[in-house]
């Protein structure tokens, strides 16, 4: 702006009357010419909108920066894996938006600096959470397991579901694939012995048929309870 007030502040009047000509007489020096006159023109024109597109730009660097600290600090405060995930959700989203500021403003550059910091914090409550919710899995199962053995698997393969999802460069990844191991164990046991009970149960009804089907003739009803 202060370019731009100084620019239409020059005698441009006077460019059109031969300056040359005019110092010539009068001993003065001139060497601003029309030509250079509309470059600076110009050039203030793209500086005024470059300054357009940067204040433009600090909106959703604001609004993205505001959304980042409102979900970590959502995700420090949730006490279940679904809050947790719920913050995490909103944690992304803002590290998107963050991501997609055009690098040429200030804000953009300046977003791109501090997303790495944003990015490895992400990713580490992320994996923080996958172990959570995965042992938050294990409490619940043991407890439905005397009465529900199906519950209890079901719960043991979401836990294996989300340790199976930290990467293995993450220092925590061998604290993820120890607690795996763990719970793949306890799924097979669940559910083989729901099967040998099932198993059990078969032989049983098999035994009753065999021994109401001796002595035949009988008669239809009984025929179809065997």
């Amino acid at each position: 702006k202060e370019a731009k007030k100084h620019l239409a502040n020059l005698p441009v009047w006077f460019l059109g009357y031969y300056p040359q000509r005019y110092c010539t007489l009068f001993s003065c020096s001139w060497q601003f010419t029309f030509d250079e006159f509309e470059q600076a023109r110009k050039r203030v024109a793209r500086l005024e909108a470059v300054a357009f597109q940067n204040k433009n730009a600090l909106v959703p660097f604001n609004e993205a920066q505001k959304a980042l600290l409102a979900a970590k600090e959502q995700y420090q405060q949730a006490t279940n894996t679904k809050d947790r995930e719920s913050a995490i959700a909103s944690w992304q989203t803002a590290i998107d938006q963050l991501d997609q500021i055009s690098q040429q403003t200030y804000a953009g550059q300046n977003a791109q600096t501090q997303l790495a910091a944003y990015k490895r914090d992400f990713e580490n409550a992320r994996v923080s959470n996958f172990i959570s919710a995965a042992e938050e899995f294990d409490l619940e199962a043991q407890k439905v397991k005397p009465t529900n053995s199906q519950a209890a698997s079901d719960l043991w393969q979401q836990a294996i579901t989300r340790l199976a999802q930290v990467p293995n460069e993450n220092p925590r990844y061998v604290d993820a694939q120890k607690l795996m191991a763990g719970y793949q164990v306890k799924q097979k046991t669940v559910v083989n012995q729901r099967s040998s009970t099932l198993i059990e149960a078969g032989k049983q009804y098999a035994l009753a048929a065999a021994k109401a089907s001796q002595n035949p003739p009988h008669e239809a009803q009984k025929w179809e309870q065997i």
